[in-house]
């Protein structure tokens, strides 16, 4: 970062010096290293990237951060957007993956119905092998197929709620920022095997 006489520079700026005589905007490029600093130029190392999801860049160049509850507004906003993906991933049953999306589930609910009622009831349904190569295929399900996928994925989507919820309440509990981003919202999220 170039500063002149202690404050952020922005090369191609005209510029008056501390004795009130006025530079052009190219005056900086022209000049020799020896002749910047006698003006009142230094270079320091760039100060570490500001998250501004967090904090105000003011317009002196000074940080300010942003008050808490915004900062953690924010936080549980991105925990949300964690929590639906890991909601929506899946889960695996017998070693094939089965979709939780939401419309997915309206799927699962009607073949829930007709399995709830009829032990033998069987269908097929596109799953993806959970194994290197994630292929899709068919599988026939007998309705204790059904039931089981159903009941697993209401269990795992549940978890994913609760887990959510567990860290949202540590994000509203934190009273600093630096114990707000302690919160780790990528971690620990159940497991998705059935």
């Amino acid at each position: 970062m170039i500063l002149l006489n202690g404050k952020p520079y922005a090369i191609d700026t005209p510029f008056t010096d501390s004795n009130g005589t006025q530079y052009p905007a190219n005056w900086y490029r022209l000049a020799t290293p020896q002749q910047r600093t006698a003006v009142g130029f230094t270079e320091v190392p760039d100060p570490p990237p500001i998250d501004e999801r967090f904090y105000y860049i003011n317009t002196d160049g000074t940080v300010t951060q942003k008050p808490l509850s915004q900062c953690q507004d924010y936080y549980k906003n991105l925990l949300a957007s964690v929590r639906w993906s890991n909601e929506t991933k899946g889960i695996v049953y017998q070693n094939h993956l089965y979709s939780t999306d939401q419309s997915s589930r309206v799927n699962y609910l009607g073949a829930f119905i007709q399995a709830s009622s009829n032990p033998q009831f069987t269908v097929q349904w596109k799953a993806i092998k959970n194994d290197n190569t994630n292929q899709s295929e068919f599988v026939t399900l007998t309705s204790n197929d059904v039931i089981s996928i159903v009941n697993g994925g209401t269990d795992y989507i549940s978890k994913c709620f609760d887990h959510e919820e567990q860290l949202r309440i540590d994000i509203e509990d934190s009273t600093t920022l630096q114990e707000m981003l302690s919160v780790d919202i990528n971690s620990d999220w159940p497991n998705n095997k059935y």
